[in-house]
């Protein structure tokens, strides 16, 4: 969880050491130019959203408890714990996030910025929005009798998370597909033929 008042941010129930000097959020609409064979513009044509960027800058000053080396990498074991292969997925609590309906983000990067001669130094950070990928599947149910004519068919689109799979879906899974063929005799001359 990642949680957000006006001068520290809480990551997975860790408090990121420095104080939030800014955080911008960025959401554009993608739109594609329609031209002709001739390369004249024609129009515009909306196509979705970019994901949403979050942007952090943190200004991170030795304390007692730490160096600024230190709480620099306070903030990369946030972003890359041992081990980890990939970016989670983390839930996000801030009021002007939420302005903008955003709740679930990806730890995109960090940065930092430090002069040799001062003693503290910032870190920006970045997330983008985490959107959940749909995917549609398409079923046909084909229904004889009852006063349907026959052969007649109803197609239902359903759609399901990425991150777990309908019941439908499971159902067809765990039902008997049929094999692959079989080759009789493995030893037999393939019909292909190299030129």
């Amino acid at each position: 969880m990642l949680y957000v008042t006006d001068k520290m941010i809480q990551l997975s129930g860790v408090v990121i050491p420095g104080q939030v000097k800014k955080i911008e959020i960025t959401q554009a609409a993608t739109i594609d130019e329609v031209q002709d064979d001739n390369n004249v513009t024609l129009g515009y044509q909306p196509t979705g959203y970019e994901l949403a960027k979050i942007s952090v800058e943190i200004i991170l000053e030795p304390t007692p408890e730490q160096t600024f080396l230190e709480q620099l990498a306070t903030i990369q074991l946030l972003f890359r714990p041992a081990g980890q292969t990939e970016p989670k997925v983390l839930e996000l609590v801030n009021s002007q996030a939420a302005a903008h309906n955003i709740t679930q983000v990806y730890f995109k990067r960090i940065s930092s910025f430090k002069k040799t001669e001062s003693s503290y130094g910032t870190a920006t950070l970045e997330f983008w929005e985490y959107v959940p990928m749909k995917v549609a599947t398409k079923t046909t149910d084909s229904s004889a009798g009852s006063g349907s004519a026959s052969g007649s068919s109803e197609q239902k689109t359903t759609q399901s998370s990425a991150d777990g799979i309908t019941a439908e879906y499971q159902e067809y899974l765990n039902t008997q597909r049929g094999k692959a063929p079989q080759i009789k005799d493995k030893t037999a001359a393939s019909p292909a033929k190299d030129d």
